[in-house]
């Protein structure tokens, strides 16, 4: 996925968090072996596609209505 493509991004540390947000529709963008100190751990980079997010946003058939994109819906 382009970096332009995408509208939401997300770091999160343990697998089980990676895997529920690659489940929803996120894309995973990169993973880092991390050490902070004695602690290593995996970081989870994933990023979110912009169509994703507006599909999922409840105002946007609204704004859609209202004619915010353009001419209004018609039904």
């Amino acid at each position: 996925m382009a970096i332009e493509d995408t509208k939401q991004l997300k770091t999160v540390t343990t697998e089980g968090q990676a895997q529920e947000l690659l489940n929803e529709g996120w894309m995973l963008l990169g993973l880092f072996d991390r050490k902070d100190g004695n602690d290593q751990y995996a970081e989870y980079h994933l990023g979110k596609p912009k169509a994703e997010v507006e599909k999922s946003n409840p105002l946007r058939d609204q704004f859609i209505a209202a004619g915010a994109f353009g001419a209004p819906k018609k039904d």
